[in-house]
């Protein structure tokens, strides 16, 4: 994860222990962090009701651009959230996402696919 915390805006951890209390009570977990000015990042976890193990948990991540995943475990929807969190930062560092069509272009071009 060094990787990812390099260069980039603050993003909180992830709290584990309010993540699971919340998945207990209410059966999903969420957050908005604005960690840009007028750029948030929204991600939610949430206990679904499919029986197959590897789906028990659904994560998505979201700023601009939807990141999901199925995780057969709370800790490891945390890690993929985390994960997810730190690549939408990672690309508009590098890439200059989200929200740009490109890094040095602020509006796509007519009739661009």
């Amino acid at each position: 994860m060094a990787l990812f915390k390099e260069q980039l805006p603050s993003m909180p951890p992830i709290p584990a222990r309010e993540v699971i209390e919340a998945i207990a009570s209410a059966g999903r977990w969420s957050r908005h962090e604005e960690w840009r000015i007028s750029t948030v990042t929204s991600t939610e976890i949430v206990r679904t009701r499919d029986l197959k193990r590897h789906r028990a948990y659904k994560v998505r991540v979201e700023c601009d651009f939807v990141f999901e995943a199925y995780c057969p475990t709370i800790t490891r929807s945390i890690e993929v959230a985390t994960v997810y969190e730190r690549l939408v930062q990672r690309l508009w560092h590098e890439m200059g996402w989200p929200g740009w069509a490109s890094q040095h272009q602020l509006e796509p071009e007519a009739g661009a696919v």
